[in-house]
């Protein structure tokens, strides 16, 4: 988060601040102090794991030119983050009944469940 110029504290300004709060410490030790967090600060991630089998579903829409007309249309999204494959398929009513199964999906490595039922294929 970036703050403001004239809200950001200075080691300095730390420094006379906890002295009013009874530190009896010397200004190169907190001088130091904030060097470090300064540096440990642009080291923290979160690293992303992706097993195989893990797929992820997503619905959404999208605007499509069908026929030369513009028209909103619905679409199913599952993803293999591990292997980065991927299958979409639009529906262009919203009744529409589809059941994809793993079987459907051209995929390597598909998942070991059914995503759009939670039971095993």
């Amino acid at each position: 988060m970036t703050v403001p110029k004239k809200q950001r504290h200075t080691a300095k300004r730390i420094y006379e601040r906890i002295q009013e709060m009874g530190y009896e410490g010397k200004y190169t030790q907190v001088k130091e102090a904030v060097r470090e967090l300064e540096r440990v600060k642009g080291e923290v991630f979160v690293p992303l794991i992706h097993r195989p089998g893990e797929a992820q579903v997503d619905f959404g829409y999208a605007l499509v030119k069908i026929c030369g007309e513009l028209r909103k249309v619905g679409f199913f999204v599952l993803v293999l983050p591990h292997s980065d494959a991927f299958f979409v398929i639009a529906f262009e009513r919203e009744c529409t009944e589809r059941r994809v199964t793993v079987f459907q999906c051209p995929l390597s490595g598909s998942p070991p469940r059914d995503p759009t039922s939670g039971s095993s294929p």
